[in-house]
């Protein structure tokens, strides 16, 4: 894995190389398998000759087999140019705010913090857990099952007294029911500041400046 910052360019020299290797692979597979074909044409029987069925249907597979070594090297290449889009794409976020997986939370005793979850299609509720230092759980804030997919939600800063929280360091949970009545761990979202970009053979990360590390494709906003 390698860093990168915002100014950073991404190197296809590799991917090339290994683009062209696929190709000249495909190529040398169709050229042994032609050499083969006419050998065994040389060779055949004169009273029992291969008929055009048989020879129609060798060549239909050599075809087959080269479409497919082909249709691979150009997935392959679309991938590679996805992979450093992508990089290039989460370079920028570099010192901006993103909304992102959060476990705990910086409280500043005023005003609340806007938070995200993202809900399961077909959930039958989702409930987000506040929890102070201690472990214990100071407020609850439930989200009907008629919302569904990403969802801002905001914490007003109260405890469920209605007092308000002190400043501090606090954990959020969320879980949610499923169909089938089970409950599951879902993500919850809070704005961090976007430190640096890590480039992946599994896609870019963005490392958080509370030295967490998320995928790119899991921040939902950023500001």
């Amino acid at each position: 894995m390698s860093a990168v910052n915002a100014t950073s360019g991404f190197d296809y020299s590799a991917l090339n190389a290994k683009a062209d290797k696929a190709k000249d692979t495909a190529a040398d597979m169709q050229q042994s398998f032609l050499k083969l074909l006419i050998t065994q044409m040389q060779n055949q029987d004169p009273m029992n000759p291969m008929d055009n069925a048989q020879t129609t249907s060798q060549l239909a597979q050599i075809n087959t087999v080269t479409g497919i070594q082909n249709l691979n090297a150009t997935m392959a290449s679309m991938m590679a140019a996805m992979s450093g889009s992508q990089g290039l794409q989460a370079a920028s976020v570099i010192g901006k705010d993103v909304m992102a997986p959060v476990k705990t939370l910086s409280y500043p005793g005023k005003d609340g913090i806007d938070l995200g979850m993202e809900l399961p299609v077909g959930h039958r509720g989702t409930q987000l857990a506040i929890v102070d230092a201690t472990g214990n759980v100071i407020e609850k804030v439930d989200i009907p099952a008629s919302q569904t997919g990403y969802v801002n939600v905001k914490w007003d800063g109260k405890l469920a007294d209605g007092s308000q929280a002190p400043e501090g360091q606090y954990h959020v949970l969320a879980a949610s029911i499923d169909a089938s009545g089970k409950e599951q761990a879902i993500d919850v979202f809070g704005w961090q500041k976007a430190a640096s970009v890590t480039l992946a053979a599994a896609g870019a990360k963005v490392q958080l400046a509370d030295g967490s590390i998320v995928d790119f494709a899991k921040i939902k906003q950023l500001r």
